[in-house]
């Protein structure tokens, strides 16, 4: 019985950390500690939001809205964009934004230089 109940231990912590490793693999270039106050735009309307984690393929918003992974939204990072995206998820009051199309590295840096508060 114990060691059935270190077997569910063993496999849980072996799925919690293929899980962590696919999500690494899908984020394959870095993400840059910003903090950008910008607009979130979608079908709840429209707000102001701060910006963490920015990388070209998307960023971590913080929202307090009820806005649901899958849903499309547009953002503007200080003054650049509106940029389409979709919330990939929510974690109390943070979401991931996937950009549909990368920010080009150069507007990434404009962005970090010009616009982050850090």
């Amino acid at each position: 019985c114990l060691s059935r109940g270190l077997g569910d231990v063993y496999k849980r912590q072996r799925n919690e950390s293929t899980a962590q490793t696919r999500a690494l693999k899908e984020r394959d270039e870095p993400r840059y500690p910003v903090t950008v106050i910008g607009r979130l735009y979608g079908s709840q309307g429209s707000r102001e939001v701060t910006i963490f984690d920015l990388s070209t393929r998307g960023c971590r918003v913080e929202d307090h809205s009820r806005a649901h992974p899958g849903s499309l939204v547009t953002v503007k990072l200080g003054a650049v964009g509106p940029i389409a995206a979709v919330i990939r998820w929510r974690r109390d009051h943070f979401v991931g934004l996937k950009f549909e199309t990368p920010l080009y590295p150069a507007v990434l840096e404009n962005i970090r230089e010009q616009y982050s508060l850090r």
